[in-house]
């Protein structure tokens, strides 16, 4: 069994992997900390395909219809071999995160309780529910 990541170890990974994201002050980042480890991963592709992370920038990371979107900025001085390369990453871990829990990082499905469509593993879903019932976000 895999020993689940706290909020707090997901959001250094973020912190240590993802620094230059939000340090940038156009970038808009919205998503859940189960995703950062999706996000240290094409961060890193990234960084590897350009050569730079001055090469590309992110202008917004958000949740939209249970699943990462990324929109990113390619420098055009990149070969467009790279720059192809660079979008296919991109989508891969898009697609990848319709089976990511947006809040730990375990094994998940899309899930939409009242209209609110999220990805979620069985235990973060019947603890999301708990808190709504209690009132709570």
């Amino acid at each position: 069994m895999t020993t689940r990541r706290t909020p707090r170890q997901l959001e250094r990974t973020l912190t240590q992997n993802l620094k230059h994201i939000r340090d940038h002050r156009r970038t808009q980042f919205g998503v859940g900390p189960g995703w950062f480890p999706l996000l240290g991963r094409l961060d890193h592709k990234l960084t590897q395909l350009a050569g730079t992370p001055e090469m590309y920038t992110y202008s917004q990371i958000k949740q939209k219809m249970g699943g990462l979107r990324c929109y990113t900025h390619i420098s055009p001085d990149l070969p467009k071999e790279v720059r192809d390369q660079m979008d296919d990453a991109v989508t891969a871990a898009e697609k990848q995160s319709y089976e990511t829990c947006e809040e730990c990082s375990a094994p998940g499905v899309r899930r939409n309780p009242r209209g609110w469509v999220s990805t979620l593993c069985d235990e973060c879903d019947a603890a999301r529910e708990a808190r709504r019932r209690r009132g709570q976000k």
